[in-house]
C-alpha cells in the first residue's frame, strides 16, 4: 500500500516505524533531509524498526509504501539548529585561517529521550555538507549508536549519515565498559573516558581535518546529581567549550559557571623566579657599564630603559597564560515535536535491535559466521563490578580500600552462553591493558561445549580472531 505526502515549506512527516516493520520512502519531487541527511530524488529508501523525521525547508512530495504510524508536523526548531550548525561553522572557519586555533568541542546533553541522538545526526551531517571531517564521540553504554551497547568509542565522520545505514562501523576506536549502566562502576567508565579523550588529543594533533573540524559527544541522560555530576567531568576530561542542553532550562543554569582552565599555565612561582633572575643579571650589566664614560654610560641607561619596556611588553604577553579560565558556553534548544519519548521496555527493544545490525547489518543483508573453536590457548575474562559501602557508610574523610574496578580470568562454561565477547588489542593479560586496551570487536556465544572443550560462537567476519584474549561484563543478547 503506497501514500502520497505533500509538504509544505518547513514541515516535517514524522514517521514512526514498529519494531521488526519495513517501509519504503521516496522522494518523488523537492527537497528533503533526514537528520540533515539529503534525500536523493526517485531514490527509494528503506527503513526498520525506527522513527524517521522527513524535513523539508522549501517543500516536496514523498511516497510512503508499507504501514505505520506517520502525521506531519512543523519543524520549528530545525532553524534554531540551523543557526546552532552556522555558529560552530564560523568557528571552524577560524580554525582554517589560524593554525592555533581548533575547531568547537560540543557536548549534547538532556534528560532522557530528549533528541541528543537526532541532534548529534544533525550537526554531523550539516558539518560533512560543509566539507569537514568532525570526530563523533558516543559516551552513551546504554544505547550507543557506534559500537554495540555496553561501549563508549570515537570515530571519524568523513561522508554523510545516511539515514538507512547510520553510522559506518569502519573506523571507531572503542573500549569496552561491559554494562549498560555507567552507575554500576563510575570509576572504571571515568577510566575509559579518560583515555578516549587522550587518544582524541592526539588524533587531533595529528590530523589537520580533525583539528579543524572539532568534536561532536554525545552523552547518557542527565539526571539526579550523580549524572550532574558526571557531566561535569566529561566537560573537563574532553576539554568541551559549547555545552548544547536540550529541554531542560534547570540543568543550563547548574552548567551555567562552569569554566575551562587553559591547558598551559604558569605557576605564579616560575614568574618570579624568573624575575628575579633577570634582575641579577641586570646588576651585573649595571656594574659593567660603570666602567664606561659618563656620557656613554647614560646613553647606555636611556637604551636600557626602552629595553625594559620591550621586555616588560614580552613579559605581559608570556604572563597572559595566567588567566581567568575560559568559560564554558551554554546553549539552550528546545526539544523537537518529533521527539517520542521511550521506556525501559523500548530500550530493551532498541538494545536487542543494536546487537543485531551489528551481526547481520542494519537492513540485515550481511551473514555472520558461525564458528567453533577449542578453548586451549584463549584467555577469557570477565570484569567484575564490586559495590562498594556507600561514603555515608565510612568515617568521615575514609574511602573504600576495595579496587572497584576488577577483572579476572575465568573458565568456560554454559554461563557464558549468548554473552556478548570484546576481542581485545591488550598485550598482555595484566588488569591495566585488559581493562584500558582498546578492542577489536565483538563475538556472541552460543554454545560452550565443557566435555569437547570447545566454543561456538558468531562473528561478523569468518577470519580467525585477530586476538585470542577476550572480555565479557554483563552484556547478553539473546537472539530472535
Amino acid at each position: 500500500m503506497t501514500k502520497v505526502h505533500t509538504l509544505k515549506e518547513q514541515q516535517e512527516l514524522r514517521l514512526e516505524i514498529s519494531f521488526d516493520e519495513t517501509i519504503k520512502v521516496q522522494l518523488m519531487t523537492g527537497t528533503a533531509e533526514v537528520f540533515g541527511c539529503e534525500l536523493l530524488e526517485r531514490k527509494e529508501y528503506t527503513f526498520t524498526s525506527c522513527k524517521v523525521p522527513i524535513f523539508t525547508w522549501h517543500g516536496c512530495t514523498i511516497t510512503i509504501t508499507g504501514e505505520c504510524t506517520n502525521y506531519i508536523g512543523e519543524g520549528v526548531e530545525m532553524y534554531k539548529y540551523l543557526n546552532t550548525h552556522t555558529a560552530l561553522e564560523n568557528i571552524r572557519k577560524k580554525a582554517r585561517e589560524d593554525s592555533n586555533l581548533n575547531g568547537p568541542r560540543v557536548l549534547i546533553t538532556g534528560p532522557p529521550s530528549c533528541g541528543k541522538n537526532s541532534l548529534s545526526r544533525i550537526l554531523l551531517n550539516y558539518a560533512i555538507r560543509m566539507g569537514n571531517s568532525p570526530l563523533f564521540v558516543d559516551l552513551d553504554p546504554n544505547q550507543n549508536e557506534i559500537g554495540v551497547p555496553g561501549t563508549i568509542n570515537v570515530m571519524p565522520i568523513n561522508k554523510p549519515i545516511y539515514p538507512n545505514e547510520g553510522y559506518s562501523l569502519a573506523s571507531p576506536l572503542s573500549y569496552f565498559f561491559g554494562s549498560i549502566n555507567c552507575s554500576d562502576n563510575l570509576d572504571y567508565y571515568k577510566i575509559l573516558c579518560q583515555k578516549l579523550a587522550q587518544s582524541i588529543d592526539e588524533r587531533i594533533e595529528l590530523d589537520e581535518a580533525a583539528r579543524t573540524s572539532g568534536i561532536v559527544v554525545n552523552t547518557i541522560g542527565c539526571i539526579e546529581k550523580s549524572g550532574l555530576d558526571l557531566l561535569k567531568f566529561i566537560i573537563k576530561t574532553f576539554g568541551i567549550e559549547y555545552v548544547i542542553v536540550i529541554g531542560d532550562e534547570r540543568l543550563s543554569n547548574m552548567l551555567s559557571n562552569l569554566t575551562l582552565e587553559p591547558k598551559k599555565i604558569k605557576k605564579e612561582e616560575e614568574i618570579k623566579n624568573e624575575k628575579e633572575e633577570e634582575n641579577e643579571i641586570k646588576k651585573e650589566e649595571e656594574k659593567e657599564k660603570e666602567k664606561e664614560k659618563e656620557k656613554e654610560k647614560e646613553k647606555e641607561k636611556e637604551k636600557e630603559k626602552e629595553k625594559e619596556k620591550e621586555k616588560e611588553k614580552e613579559k605581559e604577553k608570556e604572563t597572559k597564560e595566567i588567566v581567568e579560565p575560559k568559560k564554558v558556553q551554554i546553549i539552550q534548544l528546545k526539544k523537537s515535536g518529533g521527539v517520542v519519548v521511550i521506556d525501559e521496555k523500548e530500550r530493551k527493544t532498541i538494545r536487542r535491535i543494536l546487537y543485531k545490525r551489528y551481526f547481520y547489518g542494519i537492513t540485515q543483508n550481511l551473514k555472520p559466521s558461525s564458528m567453533s573453536t577449542s578453548w586451549d590457548g584463549l584467555g577469557l575474562f570477565k570484569i567484575k563490578y564490586l559495590e562498594q559501602a556507600p561514603e555515608g557508610a565510612l568515617p568521615f574523610g575514609k574511602r573504600s580500600k576495595l579496587d572497584p574496578i576488577n577483572v579476572k580470568r575465568i573458565s568456560p562454561s554454559s554461563k557464558l552462553d549468548f554473552h556478548i565477547g570484546a576481542i581485545s588489542f591488550a598485550k598482555s593479560t595484566k588488569k591495566e591493558d585488559l581493562l584500558t586496551t582498546n578492542i577489536a570487536g565483538f563475538i556472541r556465544i552460543t554454545k560452550i561445549d565443557e566435555k569437547r572443550r570447545r566454543i561456538t560462537y558468531i562473528s561478523p567476519s569468518s577470519r580467525a580472531l585477530p586476538s585470542q584474549i577476550i572480555i565479557f561484563g554483563q552484556l547478553t543478547w539473546y537472539s530472535d
